[in-house]
């Protein structure tokens, strides 16, 4: 509490104190063994997903960085995640060079002292990993929902009504 002018005002943040905020990161593929949950701290960590399913984080190291343009369809985040008993390096060598099942990474977010639900959830499409001994980076991407697969180009003079969008 702040004293001003004789008047007791309440000290509002964005992150009240005492309240943590958890990093998750799932990943999964039909071709490994499990889907691997990892919390961005040095314990693990029991919540409960956005489907009231109870998921236990393992820690481990995680090294973000998310796409700092919000007006962007293709959103990108890369996570490089430690992986020092190279469990991952031999699930993720399970996966056939020749695939069509996309592999996915879900980021969830939760309070420290509501674990119930998550506050943020974004599912991404993994595009690429590269892995290493020791650990192992994800280039993910949003699912690609709004691309175009039949090559076809969408101008003007082709389909007239676009034009009431613009």
């Amino acid at each position: 509490m702040i004293c001003f002018a004789n008047i007791w005002i309440g000290k509002l943040a964005s992150n009240p104190e005492g309240e943590r905020f958890f990093k998750t990161l799932s990943l999964y593929n039909p071709y490994i063994s499990k889907t691997y949950h990892f919390v961005e701290d040095s314990v693990e960590l029991v919540a409960l997903d956005e489907n009231g399913v109870s998921i236990t984080y393992s820690p481990a190291s995680i090294n973000s960085s998310v796409s700092m343009q919000s007006n962007d369809l293709d959103q990108n985040a890369t996570y490089t995640i430690s992986d020092e008993y190279n469990i991952l390096d031999g699930e993720l060598d399970l996966i056939p060079m020749d695939s069509f099942d996309e592999t996915t990474a879900t980021f969830r977010g939760y309070m420290g002292d509501y674990l119930d639900s998550p506050t943020e959830v974004v599912s991404y499409t993994v595009n690429s990993i590269a892995q290493s001994k020791g650990s192992f980076t994800l280039r993910t991407g949003v699912p690609d929902l709004n691309s175009d697969q039949t090559g076809q180009i969408y101008d003007f003079d082709t389909f007239p009504m676009s034009r009431a969008i613009f």
